[in-house]
Formats: C-alpha cells, structure tokens, sequence
C-alpha cells in the first residue's frame, strides 16, 4: 500500500475504537481491559476519555502487556489526528515522542497495571540499556509494573504426544529422542551414524537473536567434532552469511532457511544443545520447550532466559542449561563448556531428562486477577473482582482470555463476560455460546469515531516527570459507575494461555 505504514496504524486505531464502541453499545461493564502491544496500547486512553465525554464507566481497571518493547507503534505526529484526542494529549506528557506519537507510550502511561512477559524483564525494560528509550516511561510506573513469566502449551509442546515426531519419548524411556536424532541427521544431509553433539537452533535472523554470535563462533563448529543444525529465515546479509557457512562445512553445518513448524519440532527433540544467545530477549520459549525436549539450552543471561535457566555449572544438583553473556567470547566459553558436559554421560543425562514445564511450571499458577487476593502464593495486582477482556494484539478479535480457556472459567464458576470486536470468525463465536451459555453477537452496530472536546482534560495526580523518555501520565481519572458483577475467584494457570 502506498499508505504503509500509515495502514498498520490506521488499522490499530480503528480496531481500539471499535472494542471501545462495543464495550459502550453492549454495556458489558467489564472489571478489566487487558490490551497488548503497541497495536492494541491505545484502547486505555481512548476508553478513558469515552467514559469522560459520555459520563459513564465502560471498565474499571485497564491492563497493557508489553511483548517486546523494541516494537513501539512510533509514527509522524500528522497520524494524531486520526485517533480523535484532544489535542492536549499530543505532547510530552501524553503521546508525543520527539516531534512523533508513540502508541507503546501511551499504553504504558494510561493503563492501570503494565506487565511484561518475564519477571527480570520488568525490571530491564527501566534501564537505558534495555528499555529501547522508554526507560524513562517505564520507571514512572515501577511501582505498576509486574513481570508474569509466559508458559509451554503442552497439548502442542511435549514429546510424549508430539505428532510431528517419527517417535514420541518421555523422561522414563528416552529411546525415541534417539530416533528424533537420526531423522535430524537424515533430513539435513549429514551422516547418521555421527554420535558427537548436534547443536540446533530456530530463531528469526535478526540482530535481537544473537545469529551474529554464533557466525563469530564459525571455528567452533568447523574445528570441533560437533554438528550444527539452523532453521530460520531473515534478514538477508545474515542468511548469506549463515549460508555461506553451511557451504563450507556441509558435512557439519546444515541450514533450513525456510519457516518449518515440523522441523523446529524435530530439532528441539534430536539435538543435544539448543544454542539461543539473544542480545535481549523479553521471555523466550524455546528455551522452555528445549528442557521439556530432553535438550540442554544455551542462552544468554538476559530477560526471560536468566528467569528459566539454570546454569549447570553454577547450580550442578539442580541446573537445567548453561548459560554466557550476550557477546561473542561469553558464548564461546558456553560452547566449550558444553563439550565435556556432553562427554559426562551420567552428568549430561540428568541435566538432559530435566522435564521443565512438567516439574517446574506446575507451580507457576498464579491469580493475575485476584478477586481478594486471599490466596498467599497468589499474584495480587489489586483490582478486586475481576472478568477480562483481552485484546488481541492482531486486532482480530477481543475476548475473555481466549475461547479455549472459558470453559475453564465456566467450570470453575467464573462468570464469563464476552466481547466480540474486529470481525470474529463465526465459529468462534458458536464456540463460546457452546462453552459459556452466554448469548453473542456477531455484527456490532456501526461505531463513529471516538471525539473529544477540545480542551479536554484526562490528567492524573501522579503526572512528575517531564522528560520525553520519562514523561508520566500513569493513571487516568477515575470514574463512578456501575458495580462489578459478583464473581467467584479463580486462578490462571500461565502454561498454555498465550
């Protein structure tokens, strides 16, 4: 489109209004709003400032989840205009970014709570190291920023079930990783019988994966009796590179430069090592899944990777991987040690059955939405009863946690309070009629533009700081209205619900 990317943002900003417009049409009076990404990041104040100019309460709490905050929604200042904001909230202290709007600021300054995907990268996001310039932003909000560690779908994830395996396996019988890994071997072109380690790795080829790391390692993996399997796709210098590399060695380094849901499985389960040396990384799975694989991770000491491994060289009783810093030299170091690891068969099985969903993740249930936080190892975010409307940073659709989850809910006695917004698929919609009981509406009355009066004022007490990376509008101005509907507490088991 001649308009990119103007469409993308477009596209966003209608998708916000359209959730507010059904919140407001159908009177849902939803508890809590959780958005996501910069796609979704301004639906707390465009919700705010609905409530203002029609004197009501369309929710009581908003929630902005920030995936990676790399990715911010930055776009020229001209595209205000679209959002239909009083004209006050394009500056510092609102939605401007050095003559820009920036849409992930907005989403961190007006909602009520901001989580990240990791407990470490909470606190990473407000360094200048990480916080990919809105670390000033975020350390306004530190007091409401809470780090929730994403979880494995073990219906998809789990060796003993996995269908795109020629074997399934489990930590009692380890026989069918080994049929896993003559596959591997087979389907890339290098000899089966090879028993040294087969390091794999599955990741986008950009600078945030760490590809460069391992290409400065290329000796490593021509030098040593050792195997390297790669599967991704990119950026276009680094597969040239990483190319080039394979032809160098293909009897020791085979490359998938393709997207390939069969072979990512595949390698996680044949290889002995799964290297992920990411510069910066929010959360991760691949990590998570490699220890549910039988595979020792390799990973760079940052955000959700520090939070999931366990270094086996700092930690011998209970270590689940090794872990370096993000530089060329750390993951060497990393490399080397993984050899005679590899070479202690006892020590290396032990690490290697480590079943980390399986025994790890079973506790990590937490209450994100404590009704009354009177559960101890529960995670209170303070917002009382609370149903959810979750918005999908796809502008697909907006809908109580996912419609896979709310016959959990439904089960647990939950009340499930439905939203449909942005064209949900019909089935979807049959589906959760089927779960829940609870009628749905596929056509939403036509939505206009969300306006506001010129002059109008969403400001919080809070408002301190006035740097552009630091500006603080954290909280929007509260407002009266109707009360929750009464609902019983329940917890949300993080392992499964992207």
């Amino acid at each position: 489109s001649t308009l990119f990317p103007y469409t993308t943002l477009f596209r966003s900003i209608f998708f916000c209004k359209c959730v507010v417009e059904a919140l407001r049409l159908a009177d849902l009076q939803a508890d809590v709003v959780h958005c996501h990404d910069w796609q979704a990041a301004l639906l707390p104040l465009l919700l705010r400032e609905t409530e203002r100019r029609h004197g009501l309460t369309l929710a009581l709490k908003t929630v902005f989840t920030i995936h990676n905050i790399a990715y911010q929604g930055l776009f020229p200042s001209t595209a205000f205009a679209r959002t239909n904001l009083p004209e006050e909230l394009n500056n510092i202290d609102g939605l401007e970014y050095y003559s820009q709007i920036n849409l992930m600021k907005g989403g961190i300054l007006f909602s009520d709570r901001v989580t990240t995907v990791s407990p470490r990268y909470a606190k990473e996001i407000q360094t200048a190291e990480f916080g990919c310039g809105l670390d000033g932003v975020a350390q306004t909000r530190a007091d409401d920023i809470v780090g929730l560690l994403n979880g494995v779908d073990t219906s998809i994830w789990n060796p003993a079930i996995d269908a795109l395996l020629p074997a399934r396996y489990s930590p009692a019988n380890m026989t069918g990783k080994q049929v896993c890994r003559t596959d591997l071997l087979a389907r890339c072109g290098l000899a089966t019988n090879f028993a040294g380690p087969i390091f794999g790795m599955v990741c986008r080829f950009t600078e945030q994966k760490g590809v460069e790391l391992v290409l400065a390692n290329r000796d490593f993996f021509l030098t040593q009796e050792c195997r390297l399997v790669v599967l991704g796709a990119g950026d276009k210098h680094l597969e040239e590179q990483m190319h080039a590399l394979a032809a160098s060695a293909p009897h020791k380094v085979a490359l998938c430069a393709r997207l390939d849901e069969g072979m990512s499985h595949l390698i996680e389960a044949g290889s002995d090592f799964f290297v992920m040396p990411s510069l910066f990384e929010p959360c991760g799975l691949n990590q998570m899944y490699s220890q549910g694989y039988g595979t020792v991770p390799i990973v760079s000491r940052v955000g959700g990777l520090a939070d999931t491994v366990i270094d086996a060289d700092e930690a011998p009783d209970t270590g689940t991987g090794i872990m370096c810093q993000p530089n060329a030299a750390s993951l060497r170091d990393a490399l080397d040690r993984a050899l005679p690891l590899f070479s202690d068969r006892a020590r290396f099985a032990t690490d290697d059955q480590t079943v980390f969903y399986g025994e790890r993740m079973s506790g990590n249930d937490v209450a994100v939405y404590s009704v009354r936080g009177d559960s101890p190892e529960s995670r209170d975010l303070g917002f009382g009863n609370a149903d959810l409307l979750s918005v999908s940073s796809t502008g697909q659709l907006a809908i109580l946690l996912r419609p896979r989850f709310v016959g959990y809910l439904r089960q647990s006695g939950t009340l499930a309070q439905v939203a449909i917004a942005g064209g949900a698929p019909r089935q979807i919609l049959d589906d959760v009629e089927r779960r829940t009981g609870l009628p749905t509406a596929a056509d939403w009355p036509s939505s206009g533009p969300c306006r506001g009066a010129a002059g109008s004022s969403i400001r919080s007490e809070k408002c301190s700081t006035r740097r552009r990376g630091g500006s603080a509008l954290p909280a929007s101005a509260a407002t009266g209205g109707a009360s929750p509907l009464p609902i019983t507490r329940f917890r949300m088991t993080i392992a499964g619900v992207s």
